[in-house]
């Protein structure tokens, strides 16, 4: 009988051992799979979240260059920490901008000598054309970095060929404002005439507070000996460059940019945004269509 009842309390024991182990399998499941619901729900909306700040600009078309400039400094941002760096997985963002071969001259100042201004001319309409060519996304951010930096490239030109370390935004868009003055093709005019040179002298005083002599300053004309004596031919070169490349930073800014809807390409694997296209937005104006500015 002893026996019978130990054998009894045994079975029981294992049955309820058997019980307790299947509630807690059931248990351990129930979480498991709330917890693989709650990390599906919250990448969901990481995922949502992180797409949102880029599809906000698909479709439309009355995106300013200074909110695209602002967005481009968003992705190399993003691409740096969260692509670039060893250990991460997300695949980097692409930008690409189109203007068109026949709309790059509105990005510029167009002299009766445009070609003698220099390659300086061609500064930012180039590096956003190559941003449709580029080969990898490391090469897209160099170009992306080029147009946003333009300022302190502007600044760093300043300060390495023309000797201003300090030369400020006020000072870069007054520059701009004199740029008639500033980008003058000295080979078509008169060398009796300086009516040119000193308006170009003047802004330079005015704007940079250069030391450009007595003459100036009491508004005479400049001889050209005198003009390349107290200004220097390399550095009214450097100035040349530095007022180019703000104008078109400037035009860039001001110019509208559209969207498409299919514009904003994505990764079928993540699901996250990977690509972003911008064209030039453009309108009618006497017959022609021109690049839309504010």
């Amino acid at each position: 009988m002893e026996n019978i009842t130990k054998a009894l309390l045994m079975a029981a024991g294992m049955l309820l051992a058997v019980l307790i182990l299947s509630l807690l399998v059931m248990a351990y499941n129930k979480l498991s799979g709330y917890y693989e619901q709650s990390q599906e729900l919250l990448t969901a909306e990481q995922l949502d979240k992180f797409n949102k700040q880029f599809q906000n600009y698909a479709g439309r078309k009355d995106i300013r260059g200074n909110e695209l400039i602002s967005l481009m400094n968003k992705i190399i941002d993003y691409n740096e920490s969260e692509s670039y760096q060893v250990g991460t997985n997300y695949e980097p963002i692409k930008v690409k901008i189109t203007i068109g071969e026949n709309l790059v001259d509105a990005f510029k100042y167009e002299t009766d000598d445009s070609q003698k201004v220099g390659a300086q001319n061609e500064y930012i309409t180039a590096v956003i054309q190559n941003t449709i060519n580029s080969t990898n996304n490391q090469a897209n951010d160099k170009n992306l970095i080029a147009i946003t930096n333009t300022p302190e490239d502007a600044k760093k030109i300043a300060n390495e060929e023309v000797g201003i370390t300090n030369l400020t935004d006020t000072q870069l868009q007054k520059l701009t404002m004199e740029i008639s003055n500033i980008l003058i093709d000295e080979t078509s005019i008169d060398n009796s005439s300086n009516e040119y040179r000193r308006l170009r002298a003047i802004s330079l005083r005015n704007i940079l507070n250069l030391d450009i002599g007595t003459n100036a300053t009491n508004d005479i004309y400049l001889n050209a000996t005198n003009y390349k004596t107290i200004i220097g031919g390399e550095k009214i070169e450097a100035i040349k460059q530095i007022v180019s490349i703000y104008y078109q930073y400037t035009q860039f800014k001001r110019a509208y940019f559209s969207c498409p809807e299919e514009g904003v390409k994505y990764n079928s694997q993540t699901g996250r945004v990977v690509e972003m296209n911008f064209q030039v937005q453009t309108k009618e104006q006497n017959g022609q269509i021109v690049v839309q500015f504010d």
